[in-house]
């Protein structure tokens, strides 16, 4: 058996959002900002009841301590501060009462697995009592204790226990759980992917700087990983089979959700037609918008700078047809002429609104109903404002629209 808290508490490097950052290239090389495996499911699962149950808890410890409300009044509803402010109230309000009896009963089962004295408090003798009596029915014999482990760099924590039983076959993860919800179907969901999670991980890792990333446990069982279910106060104890092969495939359903969250840009269907992404559902897509864009392009360029008519004509490519007709175009070879008129843009010096300001417009646009963006459009073409990606898109048009959004969201939040 080995054991990563003999010399005291881990000292793990986190992040913003407390995801533990390893090195895995080594102890000297860049660490990574992984996910926690306890919350990796979220992506995928409805967070609604918990959400409201914490709101509640928080109702309740602003009126058991007033001073938390006067705060949030003082600092205002958009102060970073607030957000503390309102985690104080929900664990005065009891959000963290069942959390804090089970992490003292997890610090029993870790003295347990580590054969220390196991002299439970006050009230968790019962409880502790039920425990006991499931290890030994299944002779549980701990291989690692609260062993740090990350599945690739997706998603990393420390299971409880990998341990060997008289029911599974090879080294199988155990966590302990004290929830009384713990049974509901959407919480067996979640625990299927954190013990997959734990199961099929591929590094390990003491948590102490300095030391490096390994390879994953031998033997681990990659079928069935077990839940000690034991709500506090019940004085019982039960245990839970767990098919690893189900979290794992929800698991990588929580990756692929994460992953396309990363990129929000493609979802934009409104005022935006990049080159080489064009969509026929676009506001003011299609070729004939397209040539038409286009068009505006070359006669911005030409209006202001020192290019001509004939340097645009001179370099055009070869066996295409004029903007002027788009019923003669080829969808694909837009993307031709829109690289030709790139090089000019580059070449003379013509400086477009900054790209991050484009972006950061064009994702305000997308969090807008449909219906919105249409009507913005329609004014914008009655203003003679032209697509975002158009050369001819001014400052002057983005401070316009950006108006018009901040007051299509402030009256959708009412």
């Amino acid at each position: 058996m080995t054991s990563f808290e003999e010399d005291g508490e881990r000292r793990f490097d986190r992040n913003g959002h407390g995801w533990p950052r390893i090195p895995f290239d080594g102890p000297d090389s860049k660490p990574v900002a992984v996910p926690r495996a306890s919350s990796f499911s979220q992506n995928v699962f409805d967070k609604f009841a918990v959400t409201r149950w914490k709101s509640r808890r928080a109702a309740v410890g602003f009126g058991v301590r007033p001073e938390l409300a006067l705060a949030v009044a003082t600092a205002g509803a958009d102060d970073p501060t607030v957000d503390g402010l309102i985690d104080e109230a929900a664990a005065a309000g009891g959000a963290l009462k069942a959390a804090t009896l089970g992490t003292s009963m997890h610090s029993l089962l870790e003295r347990w697995a580590n054969s220390e004295p196991v002299v439970p408090p006050p009230g968790m003798a019962a409880d502790w009592d039920a425990i006991q009596a499931v290890l030994v029915d299944f002779d549980v014999r701990p291989v690692a204790v609260e062993q740090f482990v990350a599945w690739g760099e997706n998603a990393a924590g420390s299971s409880d226990l990998f341990c060997t039983t008289n029911r599974t076959e090879g080294t199988t993860v155990l966590d302990l759980k004290t929830s009384a919800s713990a049974l509901n179907a959407q919480r067996l969901l979640e625990m299927s992917v954190q013990l997959a999670i734990y199961a099929c991980h591929t590094h390990t890792w003491t948590g102490w700087p300095g030391d490096p990333v390994e390879g994953p446990l031998p033997g681990v069982n990659q079928e069935v990983a077990l839940v000690l279910h034991a709500p506090m106060g019940s004085g019982t104890a039960s245990m839970l089979a767990v098919d690893v092969k189900v979290g794992l495939e929800l698991a990588e359903l929580a990756l692929e959700v994460r992953q396309a969250r990363r990129d929000p840009k493609r979802a934009v269907v409104a005022l935006s037609v990049a080159p080489g992404s064009r969509s026929k559902n676009t506001v003011w897509g299609g070729v004939e918008a397209e040539c038409s864009a286009l068009r505006g392009r070359i006669a911005a360029l030409i209006g202001g700078t020192s290019c001509t008519a004939l340097r645009v004509k001179e370099g055009w490519p070869a066996g295409l047809p004029s903007l002027l007709d788009p019923a003669l175009w080829p969808r694909a070879s837009l993307d031709v002429v829109e690289r030709h008129i790139a090089r000019l843009e580059s070449q003379y010096g013509w400086v477009r609104v900054p790209p991050g300001l484009l972006s950061g417009l064009e994702a305000a646009i997308g969090r807008l109903d449909e219906s919105v963006v249409e009507g913005i459009a329609e004014r914008a073409v009655v203003m003679g404002i032209p697509n975002l990606h158009n050369v001819a898109f001014k400052r002057t048009h983005f401070d316009i629209l950006c108006g018009q959004v901040w007051e299509a969201e402030e009256e959708a939040l009412g």
